[in-house]
């Protein structure tokens, strides 16, 4: 879990594998599932990691397969189904399976600050 990023209340998250999620992302809302283990028709214990980049946003009930990923500055709408991994940076996912919907800028409000702050964080917390 890297630097100022949260996962708040009631995800799924198994770890059967690496799950890695950048620093300043937020797996928000509720309900997501991270599933890094399942079977295929080739191959019965297939085990593979997560990877969400940096200054993220997952949206409520967003689901990711084993060997799923996104890169920096990606957000994931509401219920999506990350079924590879996207490699682009700056874009919004969303649908089943999640598809780039549009492209976004790093000057986007979201994105322009020095750190995402959370509830847990001090007052006086600066990043």
């Amino acid at each position: 879990l890297g630097h100022n990023s949260a996962i708040t209340k009631f995800h799924r998250i198994d770890a059967s594998s690496h799950i890695i999620i950048g620093s300043n992302s937020i797996i928000a809302g509720l309900f997501s599932q991270f599933i890094t283990h399942g079977s295929t028709p080739r191959n019965i214990d297939d085990f593979r990691s997560i990877s969400i980049g940096e200054w993220c946003y997952i949206g409520s009930s967003s689901r990711f397969v084993p060997g799923s990923g996104i890169g920096d500055y990606t957000f994931v709408g509401m219920g999506a189904v990350v079924t590879k991994h996207f490699k682009d940076s700056c874009v919004l996912l969303a649908g089943n399976p999640a598809t780039v919907k549009k492209t976004l800028s790093q000057k986007d409000a979201y994105f322009n600050r020095r750190y995402l702050p959370h509830d847990h964080h001090l007052k006086s917390y600066q990043g």
